[in-house]
């Protein structure tokens, strides 16, 4: 076995000790054993797992050549509409959410309860779900604040239990509504009608409420 190549290998070509160890056709252990008699320091970052000669760079190179790519193709609005429908697993068509017309709001809506989609099963409470919330004026407007302030973490809308599912078990669609993440964290375990003597009598307030 060429110690000296070993050596060379590891600190001019870096490359890793799996990488050595196939090419020798020995083991790790072996190839570690002999750099540290060698007094070679042992550094695992950025090291090549083979070597790359110029034949290999130039086959890559006749293969992607002529291979277009769609990184900045953007989808057709009709493209965009199929998948969501796809991607929602669901018994509905196009024509089902035809009037929900702001994609990007639509796949908002979809993703915020996702975690609790078991809650929102059937077809018919989903859509009255969407139908609540996609022209509703209080959710409306917490959503332009959250696009207009470049998509701030802290008044994302976020989905809200009026009576808190700690105290009372639902997802009711007369039990939801929207507030920002920041003021539904502060809430806690409160009653939406708590919450809002707390503010009161406490003169709590921030810029990060909706209200």
């Amino acid at each position: 076995m060429n110690i000296s190549e070993i050596v060379r290998l590891y600190e001019v070509e870096l490359l890793s000790l799996k990488a050595i160890w196939k090419l020798f056709w020995t083991d790790n252990h072996r190839i570690k054993r002999i750099l540290l008699k060698e007094w070679v320091q042992l550094n695992h970052n950025n090291r090549k797992k083979y070597i790359m000669t110029n034949e290999h760079k130039r086959k890559i190179w006749e293969k992607s050549k002529w291979r277009q790519t769609t990184l900045w193709i953007k989808q057709s609005e009709q493209t965009r509409w199929k998948n969501m429908i796809w991607h929602l697993k669901r018994g509905l068509t196009l024509k089902d959410i035809a009037k929900y017309d702001d994609i990007e709001k639509l796949i908002f809506l979809n993703n915020v309860i996702w975690r609790h989609r078991k809650h929102f099963m059937e077809d018919k409470k989903y859509i009255a779900y969407l139908d609540k919330f996609f022209f509703n004026n209080l959710f409306n407007t917490l959503y332009k604040q959250w696009i207009d302030s470049w998509k701030c973490k802290w008044i994302i809308p976020s989905l809200e239990h009026i009576l808190p599912i700690s105290r009372w078990w639902t997802f009711d669609l007369d039990n939801l509504t929207f507030t920002t993440w920041f003021e539904n964290r502060a809430k806690a375990e409160m009653t939406l009608e708590e919450w809002n003597n707390f503010k009161k009598e406490t003169w709590t307030q921030s810029d990060l409420f909706y209200l």
